[in-house]
């Protein structure tokens, strides 16, 4: 899941910065200075990313709580072998 996030920010800063690449130089023949270039893509794609892995992470949480209730539903504590007595 770390590996998805790290990827979800290169992927999206990388297809940002090509995008624009027309438009940054065409702003730096009006004397855009690289560094406020860069700062300007990180602090935006790093709010980006952030927010994507939120919801990579609120998708993940619902997945598993499902899935741990799915598989605590599949068993049966009725049948008279099981322990019971473990149970609250």
């Amino acid at each position: 899941m770390s590996f998805a996030a790290i990827m979800f920010g290169c992927i999206n800063s990388v297809h940002e910065i090509i995008k624009e690449v027309h438009i940054y130089q065409r702003e730096r023949t009006v004397n855009l200075g690289f560094i406020p270039y860069i700062f300007s893509k990180i602090i935006i794609l790093s709010i980006i990313c952030l927010l994507q892995c939120a919801l990579l992470l609120a998708i993940m949480s619902l997945a598993a709580q499902s899935a741990i209730h799915v598989a605590s539903a599949d068993y049966d504590y009725s049948y008279p072998g099981n322990a019971d007595w473990l149970l609250p």
